[in-house]
């Protein structure tokens, strides 16, 4: 578990300003597992854990209420695609990286997954780029598929987190 000496507070949330005022809007984060904010930056999409429950939480930006999601029981590291249009995440139960319609509906399998998620990128061109811990970083269609390897590691090297878009490229 994470520990942080300089730490204020004595839970993880997520915060709002609203009319000049910061307010919690949910303290049950329970460390780093994921926040993705839309790209119309209307939309918030978070892990917590509720009722001993972790899923994925929705607010829509000036509301003050986070909505569970259905169907996102055990996901971590959200994410949107590039139109905003899907909800990409991983789910710790089926070891799967998965999608779904931002309003909700079915979520879609798109690849098996071995080991720990750290993060993912829906690309403009469709394409999802994530890293595993201890694994290259990877690349699946928006539709699934076979993965392939987007950039690969040398024997203890570490893992690749975080990958993002360069804008223009």
């Amino acid at each position: 578990v994470f520990d942080d000496p300089g730490r204020e507070l004595p839970f993880s949330g997520v915060y709002a300003l609203v009319d000049g005022s910061l307010r919690v809007i949910t303290k049950e984060l329970t460390g780093p597992n994921g926040i993705a904010l839309s790209p119309d930056e209307r939309t918030l999409v978070y892990t917590a854990v509720r009722k001993d429950v972790r899923q994925l939480f929705r607010r829509q930006v000036g509301e003050l209420v986070a909505m569970p999601i259905p169907g996102t029981e055990t996901a971590v590291q959200p994410f949107f695609s590039a139109d905003g249009k899907w909800l990409g995440y991983f789910s710790q139960q089926d070891l799967a990286l998965k999608k779904m319609e931002v309003g909700g509906g079915v979520p879609i399998t798109l690849a098996s997954v071995r080991t720990n998620p750290r993060f993912a990128t829906w690309l403009p061109d469709g394409t999802i780029a994530y890293g595993l811990e201890g694994q290259p970083l990877t690349k699946v269609s928006e539709n699934g598929g076979a993965t392939s390897i987007l950039v690969a590691t040398e024997p203890g090297e570490g893992d690749l987190r975080n990958p993002s878009q360069v804008p223009g490229r």
